[in-house]
């Protein structure tokens, strides 16, 4: 499983990849730190799937960002993307206007709370090693 993480908070990009890299067997495609690099990406490699994410962690507590913006530009752009990826809306805050919009849009799975744990990844369908080596 692949995924991209989009935030401009480094002490959390930091904290994930350690939780995602200890308990979780993902290929961690990239971070960005702003919505319009992360746009460019999908844009430039939609035809490729290898370098396509299953799953995109937004956070929409970034500042100077238009994260609801990237949103309506992500349902343009999945258009032409032939692989299905899930949309996870990432706050510090469990309410906010952003939060609200977010958790309302079609495009969107859901809506998490940092910091990203354990369970909060198998509740988003990753699962971790443990679950993967058992019988």
């Amino acid at each position: 499983m692949k995924f991209i993480l989009i935030s401009n908070d480094n002490v959390f990009i930091y904290l994930s990849k350690l939780t995602v890299r200890k308990n979780h067997k993902i290929q961690f495609l990239e971070y960005f730190t702003d919505t319009r690099k992360s746009m460019e990406y999908l844009t430039q490699n939609a035809s490729n799937s290898e370098l396509m994410p299953d799953i995109i962690i937004l956070d929409i507590d970034m500042v100077f960002e238009d994260v609801l913006s990237f949103i309506n530009d992500f349902e343009l752009i999945r258009l032409h993307i032939k692989q299905k990826i899930k949309l996870y809306a990432c706050s510090a805050l469990a309410k906010s206007e952003e939060i609200i919009i977010a958790k309302n849009h079609h495009i969107v799975s859901g809506h998490i709370l940092k910091p990203i744990t354990e369970e909060k990844l198998q509740k988003m369908g990753i699962p971790n090693l443990e679950s993967r080596s058992s019988p």
